[in-house]
């Protein structure tokens, strides 16, 4: 009896570990999307060349669609989803941690024209800030017009397949469904690119009114380092909450587990970034750039690596 109820103990603090340590993650996550959108928008306020930021929302999102599916929107022009079973609510398995691949028709093309449309876009900006001419700028701003579209196009067409298709594989007879539970990293990296290429094409409509509206540089300079002051702490707790947790359930504190490793490259970078805002007295454009950089090591530690690189904290899988 006396076990039994130290058992029940110890099941409750693993389990109150893990609500603190999601709890913890996502905070710190959204602290630090915080002072990334802060970042962004003193770089506007700063007067930084819209040109820039059409480069790297093309390399953004061109990076997404690249690695959509393993890069076999590249490779083969197929596109594929994971066949889901309804009955259990969980992907189809073929083998151990091999999902079934589905054929999807005719997405292919469409992702890798998007895929394409976006790297043009990069390049007229590339051009355009180099050579400084407008000519050029004008044509970049009429592909973002055609990439917004396509992106938005694609995000519908997968949607609408992830919902009402029946899909074939060359291994198996018959059709099979899929949900959007078994790509919620597909959906999400699409809606991501699609809402960045919309925030340039905002920029570029309004550049001018949207920097009047701005507060000072200064004030948002500051909000960016007080938010990751209040993320920092965040992540510290979530990796030692995580370790605690881990030895408890996996008889380990740590497993270089990708997640883990890649959570602990975010409190490094972070860390780093404290201590040359506070050392050095970095601010301005350099602690702006430094925070967009951080906030994507977060997007890759709590998207990228459960897609790329499962591990045990592949709860997607």
């Amino acid at each position: 009896m006396r076990d039994d109820v130290l058992f029940r103990a110890a099941a409750r603090a693993v389990s109150n570990l893990l609500y603190i340590h999601v709890g913890a993650a996502l905070f710190s996550y959204a602290a630090c999307a915080i002072s990334f959108i802060t970042a962004i928008l003193f770089l506007i306020k700063d007067r930084v060349k819209i040109a820039d930021f059409g480069v790297a929302t093309s390399v953004l999102v061109s990076a997404i669609y690249l690695f959509l599916d393993g890069l076999s929107v590249v490779t083969r022009g197929v596109y594929h989803v994971v066949g889901w079973d309804f009955s259990v609510n969980q992907k189809i398995y073929v083998a151990e941690k091999t999902p079934l691949l589905l054929e999807v028709p005719d997405l292919g093309p469409l992702l890798f024209v998007t895929f394409l449309s976006s790297a043009a876009m990069g390049i007229l900006y590339l051009l355009a800030r180099d050579k400084q001419e407008l000519a050029i700028e004008k044509s970049a701003d009429r592909t973002l017009l055609v990439s917004v579209g396509l992106q938005a196009l694609s995000l519908a067409v997968l949607c609408f397949q992830i919902q009402n298709g029946s899909f074939t594989s060359p291994l198996y007879q018959g059709s099979f469904k899929t949900s959007f539970s078994a790509h919620p990293f597909e959906v999400t990296g699409l809606a991501t690119g699609l809402v960045l290429s919309l925030i340039l094409l905002a920029i570029k409509t309004w550049e001018n009114p949207i920097r009047g509206f701005l507060p000072d540089t200064a004030v948002l300079d500051d909000l960016t380092y007080k938010m990751i002051t209040i993320g920092f702490p965040l992540l510290t707790l979530m990796l030692i909450t995580g370790s605690i947790w881990a030895n408890r359930a996996w008889g380990s504190y740590w497993s270089w587990d990708p997640k883990e490793d890649w959570a602990l490259i975010t409190w490094l970078v972070y860390a780093t970034y404290l201590h040359v805002r506070i050392t050095r007295g970095w601010s301005g454009r350099k602690s702006a750039y430094f925070s967009i950089v951080g906030f994507a090591v977060v997007m890759f530690t709590f998207l990228g690596v459960t897609y790329l690189l499962p591990g045990m904290h592949a709860y997607a899988n």
